[in-house]
């Protein structure tokens, strides 16, 4: 876990069928399907790693539902 005064960031590369998500404290990338049901695991872990940047690429439309889940609390709250 970071300090206080250190930030973490999240990086999500998107594709058609799932998101690799990394953070910069670790070196491990955990992999999301690209459906309601991860985006929902991807937001409960999200949560636990508290961070303050997140990144990802638009990807031709399939990084749609994430940026939706991370944009709109109503819907974050509804997977989780």
């Amino acid at each position: 876990m970071p300090t206080p005064t250190q930030k973490r960031c999240v990086g999500i590369d998107v594709s058609k069928h799932h998101w690799d998500v990394a953070t910069t404290d670790n070196r491990h990338v955990r992999r999301f399907d690209a459906n309601q049901a991860g985006l929902a695991l991807l937001l409960a872990w999200l949560d636990t790693q508290q961070p303050t940047l997140v990144c990802l690429e638009a990807t031709g439309g399939y990084e749609a539902l994430l940026v939706e889940g991370l944009s709109n609390p109503e819907i974050a709250q509804r997977l989780i």
